[in-house]
This record gives structure tokens, sequence and C-alpha cells, in this order.
């Protein structure tokens, strides 16, 4: 006889492992073209449909991650109902939603301008405003698959910090990842222009 309520979290964290697990492959695959196309290479038509199907894993992986993240808060409701007080639950729904309105930055905006690009350098021709915004695009979707997986591993958080607490690091990441590519960006477009 099988005990229903471990069936039921086995199966939801099976589903949630594997959505994180499609979501940030496919995630850091995106971004590893993306920085293939900045100033230098041109993006042929092969590459980019490497790159839209890769967007498909990750929608696959963002569908999984919230079909899941629900089964949990049922499965709370059903059977641990103070599991629905640990502030981490609640901070973890808020960062997968920005994901999510960022996947859809990124399908509706992003890679049409992409495509748009094949033949030329992805910023061949675009304001520093634009590539800034692409570039913003990208780490918010690596460090939004990223700290959902870091939260899941530091059961020391559970209970213990806020919500705002994490919100507040989680921000702090992408403050910074968005100040590093964009150092990035800003020394491989003066390295263009001067081998120009």
């Amino acid at each position: 006889m099988f005990d229903i309520h471990f069936e039921l979290k086995t199966l939801i964290k099976i589903t949630h492992l594997f959505g994180l697990a499609l979501g940030i492959g496919g995630a850091l695959l995106l971004d590893l073209i993306i920085f293939n196309f900045f100033h230098r290479r041109s993006i042929s038509r092969e590459k980019f449909d490497i790159l839209r199907q890769s967007t498909r894993v990750v929608s696959l992986g963002l569908a999984l991650l919230w079909v899941s993240g629900i089964g949990y808060l049922l499965h709370y409701l059903a059977y641990f109902e103070q599991g629905l007080q640990n502030p981490k639950v609640w901070a973890k729904i808020i960062i997968v939603a920005i994901l999510t309105l960022n996947g859809m930055l990124i399908h509706h905006f992003i890679l049409p301008h992409i495509e748009a690009r094949i033949g030329k350098t992805l910023f061949h021709g675009c304001s520093r405003h634009r590539q800034m915004a692409m570039l913003s695009a990208s780490v918010v979707s690596v460090v939004s698959w990223l700290t959902p997986l870091a939260l899941g591993a530091c059961k020391e958080l559970n209970f213990s910090a806020h919500w705002s607490q994490i919100l507040l690091a989680y921000g702090g990441l992408l403050l910074l990842g968005v100040i590093v590519m964009q150092l990035i960006n800003h020394c491989w477009l003066n390295r263009a222009q001067s081998n120009g």
C-alpha cells in the first residue's frame, strides 16, 4: 500500500526539478548564443532557429514550474498548512512571476529583433538603450532561474528569512548582473570600434 501523501509530494518535486533543469539549461544556452553575436559574429538562420527552439524549452520549463508550484501550494493546503506561512515560498512565487513577465518580453520583443538581425551582428544599428534592455532581460532570465534553485537548496531559509529580505538579495543580484553585462558590452563595443 503506497502513501498518497508521499507519492504526490514526490511527483510534484520531480516535476519541479525537471522544470528547473529545462529552464536553467535553456536560459544558459540562450545567453551563450547571444554572447557570440554582440558585435563580431553575424546571426545565421540556423543559429536563430536554435535560439527559438531554446526559448520553447525554457517556456516548457516555466510551465512545469508553475504547475509544480501550484501543486506545492495545494499539497501544503491539504497536508501541511504551516508550509503556506513560509516566506520563502511567496518570495519564490514573486520571482517566478517576474521570470514569466521577462519571458513574455523576450518572446514578443527581443526574438523578433534578433530575427531581423539575421546576416548581421546582434547590435548592428542598435541604440545603446535597446542594447541595455536586451542585456538586462538576459540577466533577469538567468538570475531568476538560478535563484529558485538556490532557494530550494537552502533549507536554512525556511521560516527564518522574511520574503522582503529574499527579494532584496535577489534585486541586488539583478543589479550586479546588469552592471557586469553593461561593462562587458561597453568593453566589447570599444574593442570593436578600435578594430574597425
